[in-house]
């Protein structure tokens, strides 16, 4: 449990810059906050693995579009009114991909000043003060350098742990638990697949482009005479809910996973693995979700692989009329009324 809590040093950093250019263009769409009629709307927490930073919003599109380029969703950190005399001020450090949030106006203005992005109100507190959101601060760090939790445990810890406590920041209305019953985050989808067996491999997006994650995972074993590539035994779908719900069991052949994707088309995820039986060839499992129900496409496991290029998607066909075994372009037409792929026409081989 310690180690979610510890701010992860630099790496990958072409990563980084990819991810934080997604907050940058969420900001310039001016979707920072969401517009509610509750009471109450959920504060989402985000933690980007590369950089250490915990990003946090209400609004669930940003959520799912950030889920999408490589973010982890921990789960709705608090709950906040709808609209208050006080509130949360967003502002961003484009140099180094940090965000920071305050209520103290003469805070903002200071780093308006300093070169911070102004990005409007993120949401706002609680005049009632129901609970307390707990600010920290590492002066060590260069993204990710605040941390806001409901939680003291979490706080206690990183204070433990060199960290700065910055008091109370603002306040919420509820701590988000039960908001977090209804949609969990993704390392409690993978827990509840791994009550299936061995999660060999794992595909978390938001597949619908409805702002919420869920996953298809591979299970199966890994098996050392073939490279430790997965044997399948059945593929799952763990839906934001927790609801597991199983896809796929049957095979035209010893299933050894090979490679695994995930594109995105007109807004949509599509789950693609690749398995075959080492010389025998290879298929393609190709899965995506609509209107929350997750379904197989009509050409999974009749293609080889989902790819795209400067023209379109294609699969590959196998080829032989040149004397040896050469794979051809078939392109794939996507229509967005049935959210299915058909093949097409061929467009030469991937080698020209």
């Amino acid at each position: 449990m310690k180690n979610q809590y510890k701010a992860l040093a630099f790496h990958k950093i072409y990563v980084c810059i990819f991810l934080g250019m997604a907050v940058v263009l969420l900001c310039v769409l001016c979707i920072n906050v969401e517009a509610s009629n509750t009471d109450s709307v959920p504060i989402y927490r985000m933690y980007n693995p590369y950089t250490g930073e915990h990003f946090y919003t209400s609004n669930k599109l940003e959520k799912g579009i950030l889920i999408n380029v490589g973010w982890s969703y921990e789960g709705v950190g608090w709950m906040a009114p709808s609209s208050s005399n006080a509130p949360v001020y967003r502002l961003y450090n484009g140099n180094v991909g940090d965000h920071h949030y305050t209520m103290n106006d003469y805070e903002r203005q200071m780093l308006i000043s300093q070169g911070w992005s102004d990005e409007g109100i993120g949401w706002y507190s609680d005049e009632n003060e129901s609970v307390a959101i707990f600010r920290q601060y590492n002066p060590n760090n260069i993204t990710g350098t605040h941390n806001y939790t409901v939680s003291e445990g979490e706080r206690d810890y990183l204070i433990n742990n060199g960290w700065s406590d910055e008091s109370v920041g603002w306040y919420g209305t509820d701590t988000g638990e039960a908001a977090q019953a209804v949609e969990k985050s993704e390392a409690e989808l993978k827990s509840l697949a791994s009550n299936y067996g061995n999660v060999g491999v794992w595909g978390y997006a938001d597949y619908d482009g409805n702002g919420s994650g869920e996953a298809f995972a591979v299970i199966g074993n890994t098996d050392a005479y073939h490279d430790n590539d997965v044997r399948i035994q059945k593929v799952i779908f763990v839906g934001e809910s927790g609801r597991v719900r199983t896809m796929v069991t049957e095979f035209d052949w010893f299933a050894y996973h090979q490679t695994k994707d995930i594109l995105f088309c007109e807004g949509k995820g599509f789950f693609t693995v690749e398995y075959g039986a080492y010389g025998s060839g290879s298929l393609s499992l190709l899965l995506s979700v609509k209107d929350e129900v997750p379904y197989e496409l009509d050409i999974s496991q009749h293609i080889q692989g989902l790819y795209l290029d400067e023209i379109g998607y294609y699969t590959l066909k196998n080829d032989y009329s040149k004397g040896y075994h050469d794979y051809l372009k078939q392109e794939l037409i996507y229509n967005p009324n049935t959210q299915q792929f058909s093949k097409g026409n061929t467009r030469g081989s991937i080698f020209d």
